[in-house]
């Protein structure tokens, strides 16, 4: 019974004290450890680091904003275009945004992020190939950098006599 009780007081003293600080997202003092509740530290106009100079604020877009927009714009770009233009034009612009907007976030809901985005990307590939489904991101990127011709479409428009 008392060995009980001790056990159970030491479980909640590390729950509630030793673990405080990785909780709150702050650094323990280890080597390779720092805050996720920062922003992420790197830009790419500095080369991720590799250059010895600050960037101004507005500018400080990191690896993991980059990364979290490019998952964002693959996932995107697995669903069909929609045929609203003013949609599909909100559609291509959105990663572009979020990426710019999520710089100055914490950098560990980033990479929550771009994990999440990552797993969202894989579960719909893996999904629509059980289904028997094409997958279409190749073919939607591509339509992205192709002008649709307009002599076409008006031919497709116009009744077939």
């Amino acid at each position: 019974s008392c060995r009980a009780r001790f056990l159970s007081g030491v479980s909640h003293w590390f729950r509630g004290y030793a673990r405080r600080p990785a909780i709150r997202g702050e650094t323990t003092g280890r080597p390779g450890s720092r805050r996720c509740s920062a922003p992420d530290p790197t830009s790419i106009f500095n080369l991720f680091g590799l250059l010895p100079y600050d960037v101004p604020g507005f500018l400080l877009i990191g690896i993991w904003p980059i990364i979290m927009g490019v998952t964002m714009f693959i996932q995107m770009k697995l669903n069909p275009t929609p045929p609203d233009p003013t949609q599909a034009m909100i559609f291509n612009w959105m990663p572009v945004i979020f990426t710019f907007l999520l710089a100055t976030f914490p950098a560990g809901l980033v990479i929550y992020w771009a994990w999440n985005n990552f797993l969202s990307i894989l579960q719909q590939w893996v999904i629509m190939h059980r289904q028997g489904v094409k997958v279409e991101l190749w073919d939607n990127i591509k339509s992205m950098f192709v002008k649709p011709d307009k002599d076409k479409k008006k031919e497709s428009e116009s009744p077939a006599e």
